[in-house]
């Protein structure tokens, strides 16, 4: 009998558990600081650079792993352009892959830059992106925060780390 409460106890814990282990609490930060900008992001996330584009990294939840429910995307110096931002940002959708076939949900401007509020299907998955854009001496950049469309409450948390830490220099 003890065998068998045993067991369903262990069936009950594990079927109560997340999948995704977010932490409950405060997250445990490291810095990125270059000539560039500056960003905070979660200690156990991952970087990887890419290595098409100097100017860009990516930043996972999970490492190496194909169920990777969240990421974040910063490219610099994508264009340029002598135009304000809010004038650029329909311009700027259609150069995005997977902007300009996607679900825009928001576009909302602010002093220092344009954010962007999507969703889209890869597949069978949906997703929901949110990507500010930066104008800063007639460089666009932008920031990205990717995670599949049923898990983005989840990770609203980490999209706020990485949001308000970006600042460019």
């Amino acid at each position: 009998m003890k065998k068998i409460l045993f067991l369903l106890f262990f069936i009950f814990t594990l079927g109560c558990k997340s999948g995704y282990n977010l932490p409950k609490g405060e997250v445990e930060l490291k810095t990125l600081v270059n000539s560039k900008y500056i960003l905070k992001y979660p200690k156990d996330w991952k970087i990887r650079r890419n290595h098409t584009q100097i100017n860009s990294i990516k930043i996972e939840r999970f490492n190496y792993n194909t169920s990777t429910n969240a990421w974040f995307a910063l490219e610099l110096d994508l264009y340029k352009s002598d135009e304000k931002l809010n004038k650029l940002i329909n311009d700027l959708i259609d150069k995005d892959l997977i902007l300009r076939s996607a679900n825009i949900l928001s576009i909302d401007h602010f002093n220092s830059y344009t954010e962007v509020i999507s969703t889209y299907k890869i597949k069978h998955s949906y997703f929901k992106r949110a990507t500010r854009f930066y104008k800063k001496n007639n460089d666009i950049s932008q920031i990205s925060f990717f995670c599949k469309g049923k898990d983005s409450e989840d990770f609203l948390k980490y999209q706020k780390i990485f949001f308000d830490s970006f600042k460019l220099k």
